[in-house]
Formats: structure tokens, sequence, C-alpha cells
């Protein structure tokens, strides 16, 4: 698989080429049937160095624009510091004109009694399991509440009802 040609190297070819043709072919030519003005070859070298410097200016534009892009937004950002802390002073945090700037203050979820109820119950339960242990005895006893739990989750085992028998199994 053969790589790309550098930019350095490509416009090092083309400008040599372009030169030499310039020099040397002063009448068309003619090759595997095709005739080719000194001009068409001329400009078969000068389209790639053409296309070459207006990449290069398009990406200097586009770094310059990336860069006055960031420092627009620094300081938008320092701006926005000033007009919320304006915000929450004369109007509130919490107030609708607060809301229409887009500061509402994040909700943060709300738990409900039975839930913390529930949390509390859990941890009381977690503490007398675990007790003061160390790590290993700690590891341990959470295996065995998992199993309780586990075992406390399963169906009864089926037994046979009234009337029928059991063979025994040889």
């Amino acid at each position: 698989m053969a790589t790309e040609p550098t930019d350095k190297t490509m416009t090092l070819r083309c400008t040599e080429r372009k030169q030499a043709a310039m020099k040397y072919i002063t009448a068309p030519i003619t090759v595997r049937g095709q005739s080719h003005t000194p001009q068409e070859i001329v400009a078969g070298y000068q389209s790639p160095l053409d296309a070459r410097a207006n990449l290069k200016a398009a990406r200097l534009q586009v770094k310059t624009g990336l860069a006055t892009r960031a420092a627009a937004d620094a300081a938008m950002e320092v701006q926005d510091e000033i007009v919320q802390s304006w915000v929450d002073a004369t109007f509130g945090p919490e107030s609708q004109q607060a809301v229409d700037f887009g500061y509402a203050p994040r909700r943060t979820a709300k738990v409900t009694a039975t839930e913390k109820v529930q949390a509390a119950e859990k941890a009381k339960a977690t503490r007398k399991a675990l007790g003061t242990k160390g790590k290993k005895q700690k590891e341990e006893a959470k295996k065995q509440l998992a199993t309780v739990g586990a075992q406390q989750t399963e169906p009864p085992a089926a037994t046979p009802g009234p009337g029928t028998t059991q063979t025994p199994k040889s």
C-alpha cells in the first residue's frame, strides 16, 4: 500500500516539474494518442499548488475563528456570572425572572417518608447483622444476610398431597 506524499513533497515535486515543463515543453506533446498543450501541462502542476495554498488559508481562517469563538465564550462566562448575581440579588434565585434567564436552581430528588423509613430500617438491620467486626467477618455476615434474604423469597418446596404415594428410589 503506497503512502500519500506529504504537502512538502508534493509542493516540491509540482514546483520542480512545472518549472521544467515551462522551460522544455514549447509545443504540444502527444502521449498515448492524446495531445497536450504546454499550458495544460503547466496547469496540471499548478492546480495542486493552488489547492494546497487555498487549504492552508482555510485552515488558518478556521484556527483564527476557533480562537475568536473561545475568547467570546470566555467573556460571556464572566458576563453570565455578573448577570446571574444581579438576577439572584434583584429577584431571588427561585423567582420567575431567574427561571426566564435560565438560572433556576437544580431540583433535588424528593425522598418520601416511606423511603426514609425503609432506608433507616435497612441500615439498622445491616448494623445489627454486621456488628463491630473485622473486614473478613463483615463479608461473611453479608453473605449470610444475603442467603437469609434469598431463602425468605424462595417459594416452599412442593410436597405430595394426600392420596398420592411415593415410591422409594432404588
